[in-house]
């Protein structure tokens, strides 16, 4: 009888111990409202939850893995200080404080809240209503070509990053970021801004290469302010580098008489847009191999003439070939018209008619002008 009474005792404080266990959520309460931005206070009680940690689960809609949010850790104090993330959904949520290390019985789950957006607040007083709204920010980025809608190669060029605050609330401090493409240029510290009020930033470039370059910035990238109008926090601009285009052309037909020099005359012309660097002219001549002769910088439309003289002693048909800066030192709106390879005549005797040029672009003809 006694082993009797000594069981039940056990059993009924060991149920006692495991029944004074538990964690009940005080905050958020019942239908209340946090809104996105907003600092709040989780809190709970966790009488007889020995455990030193808890792990803080937000769930959407309801509280099942599937509707799983985010998890916050810290000590089991009874509090935890969180911030609510800009990019949550608004809707229904809950919050599930357990334990960490999970001891039985020690977890409990909030009321439905919701967490929503910013929303005015209204004040009413006696004998007046009268409202009071703060008043939001208004961040707008813009990129402005300070040395106009387009540049050339080489040449120093400002770009200009401008925030303004166009809404009616100062705004705080937060950051920018500048793009070249899809790479991240810049990331710099954007003060805060009253009402009306602006600041901007001025880039130098010097593009290297003729072509399109695509500018993009973004301030406030994670709303960090509460802006009331994301879409003007983002800007982009296409910018246009010109460049030089250098193509070569020469004379289908040389003469040559027995004991003197068969000339093949070059003539390098830049058609582009900006003046270009000094470079090489590459002058094949078949059975007398290659010669280089320097070109000086052009400008854009000028001509270039440069010639080579070999011997050859009997009238017959010859390959010419002439590459443009070939060792790439040119950055050119068009890479791929500075060679051009063609089958010349010699002539020892006979009438001499106008000569046809062939150029590097794919035209032929003449006069050269033309084949420009």
């Amino acid at each position: 009888m006694k082993r009797l009474i000594v069981l039940i005792f056990i059993m009924f404080v060991s149920v006692g111990i495991i029944f004074s266990q538990s964690v009940n959520v005080t905050s958020p309460a019942a239908g209340v409202t946090w809104n996105k931005g907003a600092t709040k206070t989780i809190t709970w009680t966790s009488p007889g939850c020995q455990s030193g940690d808890v792990k803080i689960n937000i769930f959407k809609n309801s509280i099942d893995q599937a509707n799983f949010v985010l998890q916050l850790t810290g000590p089991n104090t009874g509090s935890k200080s969180w911030t609510i993330p800009s990019n949550f959904d608004n809707g229904t949520y809950y919050i599930r404080v357990k334990t960490d290390p999970a001891e039985t019985g020690c977890l409990g789950d909030s009321e439905a809240f919701t967490i929503g957006t910013f929303e005015p607040i209204t004040t009413f007083r006696p004998g007046a209503v009268q409202a009071h709204f703060i008043k939001p920010p208004d961040l707008k980025m813009t990129i402005i070509p300070v040395t106009g809608p387009t540049t050339e190669t080489n040449k120093k060029t400002l770009m200009e990053f401008k925030v303004d605050n166009i809404g009616e609330g100062a705004s705080k401090a937060t950051k920018m970021k500048i793009f070249m493409g899809q790479n991240n240029t810049d990331t710099w510290d954007v003060k805060a801004l009253k009402p009306g009020r602006f600041m901007y930033k001025t880039k130098e470039v010097t593009p290297d290469y003729p072509g399109y370059y695509m500018w993009s910035a973004i301030v406030d990238e994670n709303n960090n302010i509460g802006d009331k109008n994301r879409d003007n926090n983002y800007a982009k601009y296409k910018m246009l580098v010109k460049g030089p285009d250098l193509v070569v052309a020469f004379d289908g037909e040389i003469r040559s008489v027995i004991t003197t020099t068969a000339t093949v005359k070059g003539y390098v012309k830049n058609i582009g847009h900006a003046k270009s660097k000094p470079c090489k002219l590459n002058i094949y001549m078949e059975k007398k191999g290659d010669s280089q002769h320097n070109i000086p910088a052009l400008n854009p439309g000028q001509v270039y003439e440069v010639s080579r003289g070999e011997k050859y002693y009997i009238a017959q048909h010859i390959t010419v070939k002439m590459t443009i800066d070939s060792e790439g030192k040119v950055k050119e709106e068009n890479e791929k018209n500075n060679y051009v390879k063609e089958s010349i005549k010699i002539v020892v005797s006979g009438p001499y008619w106008a000569p046809n040029y062939f150029c590097s672009n794919g035209k032929s003809g003449s006069p050269l002008e033309l084949v420009w």
